[in-house]
């Protein structure tokens, strides 16, 4: 195994302090934006405004879940809707309204209260798997990195699906459990995107348990909710598709290549990614697991800012290999990260892009020259066959 980053003792404790400091003034924002009674935060926004579509969702899942005017109507009958609180589509899948339907039985703010709970646990649970691969000496500072990482406070903000999806994804790949893989469909571009690196890979197991478990939510959705809601949500996806078009995100949110490139330069950046992948060949499985993340994210035509939080996994598992810079460690923490983002446009899918290609390149290389060769031969070969035929 390659040998981690090392950095000199005086630069390591002023890394630390650093750190420390980030970490602190990240928490201490997230607790005083918070620091107020009642349905709203400071800023004006419903608590957790992403989990009030979850929230309703759940009160519907075993009503007509995808008629936007009921869903609509529902949430306009429990949450405020004005200029800054909006209203929301049910775009999520139905598995999603059944997993939230016990919340969706309490009161909005006690419902909320219990799913940061369930937050908190599923991100500290991911990061103590993570933190197993990293040698002693660079510990300390992913723990700190861990700490204040920026996207995870903006998930608790909007009470959002993404420490959860982060703890499946960890746990699955820490397990090699296809099985578990198959929850990222909660949010399916991820369950998408993860399928198609490991299909590039050929890892039939993780690839086949992802089908089995998928075909287990919807054996599971069909007979609790009926098998006519699948097809309800299917006529939802074109809604989905358009969703970035439908909402002014705010400035430093949007990070897909889709939102960076337009549609059609990212399915074609994705098919640039996909060789690469392809013909990259197997690697340590830290790196792999890393790079399938990576993958995932790119894939996706829809990633918000909370959604970086799965970076944290190639950060940690990237490092513990040698195969990334600490300084990319560094840069990706608390505040920092935001200036990978520039007015409305963000940086981070051509990092991603970036670290992909790093890590593939050389092995790429050399299977394609092969690939190449192969091919030459071959054509050279069914020319002598073809004078000999002909003599």
């Amino acid at each position: 195994m390659e040998e981690s980053v090392k950095i000199q003792k005086p630069h390591r404790g002023m890394l630390n302090v650093i750190l420390a400091v980030l970490a602190i003034s990240t928490i201490v924002g997230f607790v005083q934006n918070q620091w107020s009674s009642g349905l709203f935060e400071k800023t004006g926004l419903v608590r957790g405004w992403d989990f009030q579509q979850f929230f309703i969702a759940g009160k519907l899942a075993d009503q007509p879940l995808y008629d936007p005017g009921t869903f609509q109507s529902t949430q306009k009958s429990h949450l405020p809707i004005d200029d800054q609180n909006l209203v929301f589509f049910p775009l999520y899948p139905p598995m999603t309204a059944l997993a939230f339907q016990p919340l969706s039985s309490l009161p909005y703010l006690q419902a909320l209260g219990i799913w940061w709970g369930i937050c908190i646990a599923c991100y500290c649970a991911a990061c103590w798997i993570l933190i197993q691969q990293v040698d002693r000496q660079n510990r300390n500072l992913i723990l700190l990195v861990m700490a204040g990482f920026f996207p995870f406070f903006v998930a608790m903000r909007a009470g959002q699906l993404a420490p959860v999806l982060l703890l499946i994804a960890v746990a699955g790949m820490r397990f090699r459990s296809g099985l578990l893989l198959s929850l990222l469909s909660l949010k399916p571009q991820f369950a998408v995107g993860m399928a198609v690196y490991w299909l590039l890979k050929r890892e039939w197991k993780l690839l086949s348990g992802m089908i089995a478990g998928l075909a287990i939510q919807l054996i599971l959705v069909a007979t609790l909710l009926g098998p006519e809601i699948i097809m309800e949500y299917v006529k939802m996806i074109p809604i989905f598709r358009s969703h970035a078009d439908m909402y002014d995100f705010p400035d430093g949110w949007v990070h897909s290549m889709s939102g960076l490139t337009g549609r059609l330069p990212h399915l074609l950046l994705i098919g640039l990614a996909a060789a690469i992948c392809a013909l990259g060949g197997k690697k340590e499985w830290r790196q792999e697991s890393s790079l399938s993340i990576l993958f995932m994210l790119f894939f996706t035509p829809h990633l918000l800012l909370y959604d970086l939080l799965f970076l944290i996994v190639p950060i940690a598992g990237l490092l513990a290999t040698g195969r990334i810079s600490m300084l990319l460690v560094i840069s990706s923490s608390t505040l920092a990260l935001p200036v990978w983002s520039s007015a409305d446009v963000s940086l981070v899918p051509v990092l991603v892009l970036g670290i992909i290609l790093y890590c593939h390149w050389e092995a790429f290389v050399i299977r394609s020259r092969s690939l190449i060769r192969w091919i030459g031969f071959e054509r050279e070969q069914g020319s002598n066959q073809q004078k000999v035929w002909t003599n």
